[in-house]
């Protein structure tokens, strides 16, 4: 629930501000510090990966892989559902890894 609440906003941000730097893997802390876990290890993760889809979703919108409504519909969900948000993540994720292979 949390990566995609991480994807909706940030989606959202890169809307309402265009000019909003475009997320990278390398921008983060290293989730894994030399095999020690850390408390904060699960919100980095989910942080991180809620960015990338978010800013795929941005992408995918930008060049009309995605439509306004389709957004919309899945900003509708009700991931607060037990099992919801990990269903609609794995369908989002497959669907944008579908669309970005399309394209090349």
């Amino acid at each position: 629930m949390r990566v995609l609440e991480q994807a909706f906003g940030y989606l959202g941000s890169r809307i309402l501000y265009p000019a909003r730097p475009a997320v990278e893997g390398k921008q983060y802390p290293i989730i894994a510090t030399r095999g020690r876990y850390t408390e904060r290890q699960p919100e980095l993760g989910a942080e991180l990966l809620g960015s990338m889809m978010g800013n795929a979703l941005y992408d995918a919108y930008l060049e009309g892989r995605i439509t306004r409504s389709g957004l919309r519909r899945l900003m509708l969900v009700h991931i607060e559902q037990p099992g919801c948000a990990k269903e609609i993540y794995l369908q989002l994720a497959r669907k944008l890894r579908s669309l970005r292979k399309k394209q090349k």
